[in-house]
């Protein structure tokens, strides 16, 4: 609930209009909150192993074939919770109430 409360108190951050820009480098690990990938990348990186998740398979196949993702500057993404989380809907609900009530 931490980070939930941190977004919420500093919203404007989140919400003021930016200058967007694509940006790339090299990261350790590939977090998503959306993502684009062509298909065969996808399914290729699916095949190192299964996780209920993806992350981990498309961070690890970049690696392997030496890409890195594409970043869209002065963005914000949210990920509320994971579904292992604790309290993760009473989570989600603090944000829905109090930050993307203001879009």
């Amino acid at each position: 609930m931490f980070a939930a409360k941190h977004a919420v108190a500093n919203k404007e951050l989140v919400l003021n209009s930016s200058e967007f820009y694509l940006t790339k480098y090299i990261t350790p690990y590939f977090c998503n909150n959306l993502f684009i990938a062509k298909t065969d990348f996808y399914l290729e990186a699916q095949k190192l192993f299964f996780d209920h998740w993806d992350e981990g398979q498309l961070t690890m196949y970049a690696n392997q074939i030496d890409k890195s993702p594409i970043y869209v500057g002065n963005c914000y993404g949210i990920h509320m919770a994971y579904g292992c989380t604790v309290n993760q809907k009473e989570i989600e609900q603090y944000y829905l109430d109090n930050l993307f009530s203001c879009i």
